[in-house]
């Protein structure tokens, strides 16, 4: 998505993957959703998979060793997504809301009040979620589609209202909806791919994700991204 990128940001891109296409933000459809807060990303890639096999990968996140659990979901057309603390298994919308309420976890933030009306949403314990995280998922071809996501969306934002709705933190809802309602999905181990924190031992993992402010502690974001760069370059 190049919404920000400068020509040089551009030309640097362009040297290092071949064949890239770069779509600005202001190109992508998004009648019927937010815009803004990540939602133009992951339309894209809805749209993409109707057609093809789709991974999003945060630029925040080094991956150290050959991930055999994502190589696998190609092959066998799964979609994945990276688990939490709280999310390492795909549950039912009634589960989703009776896990926050049995954590106390009780704010004003977007995924919380989304996660919370689920219950009120699927009496019929059919809809599926997963408490992701969208930095690294894989996206299934026809795993899923704008109307299936819409519809479901669309529901949330009827229980916590449309401006709420639009706040940063529902496109991970969205794709947390989409990846979990996708048939087969797999929810990536968090002991092999995890999230940055001071004093992991990121050799223990297959992906780090260094997500906030965590990509800037101790500059170790820099050093273990330098690092890689040098392996694979020796390998080369």
């Amino acid at each position: 998505m190049g919404d920000r990128l400068t020509e040089r940001d551009v030309s640097t891109l362009r040297k290092q993957i071949n064949n890239i296409e770069i779509i600005n933000i202001t190109d992508v459809n998004t009648s019927d959703f937010p815009k803004g807060g990540c939602w133009e990303r992951l339309l894209t890639i809805i749209d993409i998979s109707n057609h093809h096999y789709v991974i999003q990968l945060d630029s925040d996140t080094i991956t150290f060793s050959m991930p055999e659990e994502v190589m696998q979901c190609i092959v066998d057309n799964r979609s994945f997504t990276l688990g939490t603390e709280m999310g390492q298994k795909i549950i039912t919308f009634q589960e989703a809301t009776k896990l926050l309420k049995d954590q106390g976890v009780n704010s004003q933030h977007v995924q919380v009040l989304a996660e919370l009306s689920m219950a009120e949403i699927d009496h019929t314990n059919n809809l599926k979620y997963i408490r992701g995280c969208a930095a690294f998922t894989g996206f299934s071809k026809q795993g899923t589609s704008r109307d299936r996501v819409k519809n479901i969306t669309q529901l949330i934002e009827q229980k916590i209202g449309e401006n709420k709705w639009k706040e940063w933190g529902s496109e991970q809802v969205a794709s947390n909806i989409a990846i979990a309602n996708s048939d087969g999905s797999l929810v990536l181990p968090i002991n092999k791919y995890h999230y940055f924190k001071p004093g992991i031992d990121a050799n223990q993992f297959h992906l780090l994700h260094f997500v906030g402010s965590n990509r800037f502690t101790g500059g170790e974001y820099a050093r273990l991204a330098r690092k890689q760069v040098e392996i694979l370059k020796s390998s080369l």
